[in-house]
């Protein structure tokens, strides 16, 4: 038997980063995070630690200004 030291892949590599394109339409619809959270198929908790830790997914998630909304 052969073992390796290879980490089973994350939730984050698996359910959040293949749909990250699709956050930012989620955000402009109006979705809160909670319900984002849902959608991706992780807990809310778990968004707002991966949004600590992937500045990718912080920058999808940031809600534009109504300023920077209308440029």
């Amino acid at each position: 038997m052969s073992q390796t030291n290879e980490k089973p892949p994350s939730k984050y590599e698996t359910l959040v980063l293949p749909r990250i394109a699709e956050i930012p339409a989620m955000v402009d619809a109006g979705l809160s995070e909670r319900q984002i959270a849902a959608e991706l198929g992780v807990a809310f908790c778990t968004i707002r630690r991966y949004r600590k830790q992937y500045p990718e997914l912080d920058e999808a998630l940031a809600r534009k200004s109504k300023w920077e909304a209308l440029i």
